[in-house]
């Protein structure tokens, strides 16, 4: 048996460590040697296969090991690329915030300026809403702590230094850091945009829409009357200055409700003069600077299909811009209509509304819309600038700016944005007593 075998082969390995010089004389016979070699080769296999599982072994835990790394190397890039996402938005925001702070402190700037143009009623009219705003002030100061009563003082001393300053005096200065008292925010115009084939349109809302619907009451103050600007185009004509002109006079209960007639003019090329690239080119040029006068504040774009629907329009439409708490940028109607638009177009204002120009930041933003809708990849055959406006707000790569922007666009059912709808306007009145315009 093996374990027979075993003992001799010990037992000679004995006999040769007792007399190693007799090892050649013990009788093994071949047979019996070959468990000893077979036990010997055993053990080798057992070995090398324990340093290939061993090596193995190391070789998957490193292998464990790069992959735990890795993991850990790529999360804590997509933490660092998210952390600089975050950052950057977050100095654009800062960029932004400074950039409206800047513009309010500039709008209040170019409005002390142009207040130098005005004339001497204008002049009296502001000047006496200042001493009621420091008025106010001071009235709040008399209920408050001993300390603030001692900065009350300074009031005082501001409003005597305001009673005895004259209207184009440089110490109004100051005023730039005070809160413009109620009332200041105006309407400047209504800017009617046209191409020459649109003068018998507006000749005939004019003579049918605003005739029966006034602008004005006939026993209303027209003191502070905004303009009618007519915007052409290209370069208006004489014959249509004359026709518009004509009609115009032809009905004075409507002339007498606006202050001062203007013809401007976009002056687009023949490559801009196409729609609907046409009225976008006219919209933007509005905002350029060279098309209204600079002491604007605030217009009512108000396009030939925009019709009124009752009277004293005018007179609410102003009431629009100087009851508003804050200033705005766009002030309008979302669709009201019947048509099916694409969800994008949605939640837009349209066209028709009123604008603040006097905004360097809103100016900024329609610029950046422009080249926005401009660079994009696909650009849909047909788009316009009012729904361009809203699409860029909405777009998700623009929240940033959007989220704190968003107030500054209103919507109003002043206005009802209709478009291929048809409507009564009895009715219509009825059940939005509010509306006076409708497109």
């Amino acid at each position: 048996t093996r374990s027979a075998v075993m003992l001799r082969v010990r037992k000679a390995a004995l006999d040769m460590e007792t007399d190693p010089s007799d090892h050649h004389s013990v009788d093994v016979r071949p047979s019996e040697v070959r468990p000893t070699l077979f036990f010997t080769r055993s053990s080798e296999n057992r070995r090398v296969q324990l340093l290939k599982y061993s090596a193995a072994s190391v070789f998957l835990v490193a292998v464990v090991c790069t992959f735990l790394w890795t993991f850990h190397v790529r999360n804590r890039i997509v933490e660092l690329e998210m952390s600089n996402e975050m950052l950057r938005f977050d100095v654009q925001q800062y960029k932004w915030a400074l950039r409206e702070d800047l513009d309010i402190l500039w709008n209040y700037r170019e409005k002390l300026a142009n207040e130098r143009d005005m004339d001497l009623k204008e002049q009296e009219r502001l000047l006496n809403q200042r001493r009621a705003n420091i008025v106010r002030l001071m009235r709040y100061k008399v209920k408050a702590s001993k300390e603030e009563k001692e900065e009350g003082s300074f009031l005082k001393l501001l409003y005597s230094k305001m009673l005895r300053s004259s209207a184009s005096s440089k110490e109004h200065d100051f005023w730039l850091y005070y809160p413009l008292a109620e009332g200041e925010q105006k309407l400047s115009a209504v800017v009617i945009p046209y191409i020459e084939g649109q003068v018998l349109n507006i000749k005939e809302g004019i003579s049918t829409y605003w005739s029966r619907n006034l602008p004005c009451l006939p026993d209303s103050d027209t003191g502070n009357a905004p303009d009618l600007v007519f915007y052409c185009n290209k370069v208006t004509t004489e014959a249509s200055r004359s026709q518009i002109y004509q009609v115009l006079e032809s009905y004075p209960e409507i002339r007498r409700c606006f202050n001062v007639v203007h013809f401007v003019e976009a002056k687009l090329t023949t490559e801009e003069d196409r729609y609907p690239r046409g009225p976008n080119e006219m919209f933007w040029k509005l905002f350029a600077g060279a098309v209204l006068p600079s002491h604007y504040q605030y217009f009512f774009y108000m396009e030939p299909d925009a019709v009124p629907i009752q009277s004293n329009w005018l007179a609410a439409l102003s009431q629009q811009v100087e009851s508003h708490p804050e200033p705005f940028w766009m002030k309008g109607s979302i669709y009201r209509g019947a048509q099916d638009l694409a969800v994008s177009y949605q939640p837009h204002l349209n066209g028709n509304a009123i604008y603040n120009c006097r905004s360097q930041l809103f100016t900024d933003l329609l610029k950046r819309v422009n080249t926005w809708i401009e660079n994009r990849q696909v650009i849909e055959e047909k788009h316009a600038y009012d729904t361009d406006l809203f699409v860029y707000l909405h777009d998700p790569s623009n929240f940033a700016f959007a989220k704190h922007h968003l107030h500054k666009f209103v919507a109003t059912d002043f206005i009802q944005n209709m478009w291929e709808t048809i409507y009564d306007s009895h009715e219509l009145i009825i059940r939005f007593p509010n509306t006076y315009i409708v497109h």
